[in-house]
């Protein structure tokens, strides 16, 4: 199948989620998800806000009979989405609730907001869910300013870069063969860069979405090219830039446009490879080939 649009298969997540569109066009969007994360990190946050509408629907009280026998005649049902028919008592509350939750968790000290942010035990009542899940989403969009941050700082002055990012997420200075120990698999660069490049540092870092191997390499130019090789799969990293979805070599990239250069995500076997500061898919493909397994 040709690439789909990115902004193609979002705008479509409503009409998905609803159960409105044929049997050829969930099969695109199902394809298209299943190949690029950051559409199906989209597809996720989407259908994890539907379900918490869903939940939070208030139980209704059996009416009296003269409510029911006025029932009894037809009406037209209100159009467009499911949750547009959440009474309004219903969504404000749930907005309120969101507020509260977010301003709580901003507030705590980080040991207690990272507790907060866990999923709890069973048995959690509903106004915990969505406290979890606001606090979860505060916490990714202030992942993705550290990550705007780090990008701003890469293309001007790359050395503050890395100390800001490293001091940032508790970042420690190793090297490919000592990282095994801490990320539990021997990174892809171990075995060399390609030519043209070499290792300037790397390290391993904690990052909110997963601990990553990061390597800050030196194009012959003196340019810089981070990889980060990670378990997740980078999406929703750099936020709401604009990407594609892209083959590179034998693989699907998603491409993200960042102010003067690009960011790439593949799969590499389990793993996920992100590089940032690519010039274009042409250095990606080169990349793509360069590190994969043997």
């Amino acid at each position: 199948m040709a690439p789909h649009p990115c902004q193609s298969v979002q705008d479509q997540l409503s009409a998905y989620l609803d159960g409105e569109l044929g049997t050829a066009e969930r099969h695109q969007i199902e394809e298209h998800l299943s190949q690029c994360p950051a559409c199906d990190a989209e597809w996720q946050s989407f259908r994890q806000l539907g379900q918490l509408f869903r939940e939070s629907v208030p139980a209704e009280t059996p009416p009296p009979w003269e409510s029911v026998e006025s029932r009894m005649l037809p009406r037209r049902l209100p159009a467009g989405p499911w949750w547009w028919s959440t009474t309004t008592a219903a969504a404000a509350a749930i907005a309120a609730l969101l507020l509260v939750a977010v301003g709580f968790w901003a507030s705590a000290p980080k040991n207690q907001r990272d507790r907060i942010a866990q999923p709890s035990e069973a048995g959690q009542d509903e106004e915990t869910s969505m406290a979890g899940m606001a606090m979860n989403a505060e916490h990714m969009l202030e992942f993705q300013r550290t990550m705007n941050d780090y990008v701003a700082k890469l293309s001007s002055d790359p050395d503050q870069a890395e100390r800001f990012l490293l001091t940032k997420y508790d970042g420690q200075a190793v090297s490919p063969d000592q990282a095994e120990a801490l990320v539990g698999y021997q990174p892809l660069i171990s075995r060399g860069l390609p030519g043209g490049y070499e290792l300037a540092s790397s390290s391993v870092v904690e990052m909110p979405c997963c601990t990553c191997f990061k390597a800050v390499c030196r194009r012959s130019d003196g340019s810089t090219l981070v990889l980060f090789e990670h378990d997740d799969d980078a999406a929703g990293w750099f936020g709401d830039r604009n990407r594609s979805m892209a083959t590179c070599g034998d693989k699907d990239c998603c491409l993200i446009e960042l102010d003067s250069n690009i960011a790439a995500t593949w799969k590499e076997g389990s793993r996920s490879i992100t590089a940032v500061g690519a010039r274009d898919q042409g250095e990606v493909t080169m990349l793509v080939n360069a590190l994969k397994r043997s």
